[in-house]
């Protein structure tokens, strides 16, 4: 299906092929920090990414490269990257996000 959508004539561009091959299944989205009850987030997205490997899906979480860009910015690269997006909703990460806009 994917091949499909992407070719012309049967044929796919090289530049085309090139940036399909950076995409992820999913993006996940989270707050590198605590929530609400003290639990680790990362912690918590580690576990959440794990087992999405193990059901065979490919996914990123940004926050952990972010090294000082924009939030907005790298967010937005994910998700252009990917096929879905797993976005954990804390009140820091919407705190976070509203101070970065």
């Amino acid at each position: 299906a994917i091949f499909d959508a992407n070719a012309v004539g049967g044929v796919m561009s090289r530049d085309r092929l090139m940036e399909l091959s950076q995409m992820r299944d999913c993006y996940i989205s989270f707050d590198d920090g605590v929530d609400a009850n003290g639990r680790n987030v990362p912690q918590w997205m580690d576990k959440v990414q794990h087992a999405l490997k193990n059901k065979g899906l490919v996914s990123w979480m940004g926050e952990r490269s972010s090294n000082g860009q924009n939030v907005v910015q790298q967010v937005s690269s994910g998700i252009d990257k990917s096929r879905s997006v797993v976005c954990f909703l804390t009140k820091n990460y919407i705190d976070r996000v509203a101070k970065s806009s």
